[in-house]
């Protein structure tokens, strides 16, 4: 199974499984004793019961699979829809971008049977995805969910590591106008890297170095957190209505009227 983010899990599904494979059996049971015992009205009716008992058993399946297929989808938009809503800076206009890795499934641990259950954000995606223009610095996803403590950082000999959107601009000095400067973040690229980008759209890198300190840490973004959020408490009120449906069908069929007798055995 892939590694998610988050998971959303219904703790019990493997016995309420059973619990309704139990009662199928069982009805199977009462249909095969009136049946040797000649009584055929009843044989019907524990029948009848039996066909409706497999029929909502049917149902529940594939509303897990329908409730599990709508939470992935919820899921996945509603974090794209907190990337967007906490971006610090325009588009850089290069991907991939963490929107186009977000991974959200339906999760079956029992082979075909449902569980409604779902994986949001799969981790081995979003590993894969690193900063085309550094990616000696591995996945960065992590620092953009958690956040990461950049404050005191030092780096020196910077070479116009300021950018405007898409390096459309610049690059600038630490000391020039996009240094501090309070709005959308500038794209920072130190050393080389941004020597290469300056080449790549047209530009010289300016002369000198310099040194820039991080004073404010990278701030915790939360996208994953709050659309998983978001994707689970409509998840948690569909499954309440799931299991209210199922609830008025069983207590109808497992009732002594429902295998056509009054007492506990025929």
């Amino acid at each position: 199974m892939a590694n998610y983010v988050r998971i959303f899990s219904v703790n019990n599904v493997a016995e309420i499984h059973k619990g309704y494979l139990d009662g199928i059996r069982l009805a199977r049971e009462i249909e095969g004793t009136y049946l040797r015992a000649g009584n055929a009205t009843r044989a019907a009716a524990a029948g009848a019961t039996l066909r409706e008992l497999q029929r909502a058993y049917a149902d529940f399946n594939a509303d897990l699979d329908r409730v599990a297929k709508e939470t992935a989808a919820n899921a996945r938009k509603a974090i794209r829809h907190q990337i967007a809503a906490t971006r610090v800076r325009p588009d850089t206009g290069n991907g991939p971008h963490l929107r186009d890795v977000i991974r959200a499934r339906p999760i079956h641990r029992f082979g075909i049977i449902a569980t409604g259950e779902v994986g949001v954000a799969d981790v081995d995606v979003l590993d894969a995805l690193v900063n085309p223009n550094t990616p000696q610095y591995g996945p960065y996803w992590r620092s953009q969910e958690y956040g990461y403590q950049f404050r005191g950082k030092q780096l020196t000999g910077v070479i116009g590591g300021f950018y405007g959107p898409g390096f459309g601009s610049g690059p600038f000095r630490a000391d020039s106008r996009y240094a501090g400067r309070p709005g959308p973040h500038p794209l920072f690229l130190p050393g080389a890297v941004a020597g290469g980008i300056a080449a790549s759209v047209g530009h010289s890198a300016p002369k000198g170095g310099g040194l820039v300190v991080f004073s404010t840490p990278l701030k915790r973004r939360g996208f994953i957190a709050k659309g998983a959020d978001a994707a689970e408490v409509v998840w948690r009120a569909q499954l309440a209505r799931v299991e209210q449906t199922q609830h008025i069908k069983l207590r109808a069929l497992t009732s002594p009227a429902a295998f056509g007798r009054r007492g506990r055995r025929p």
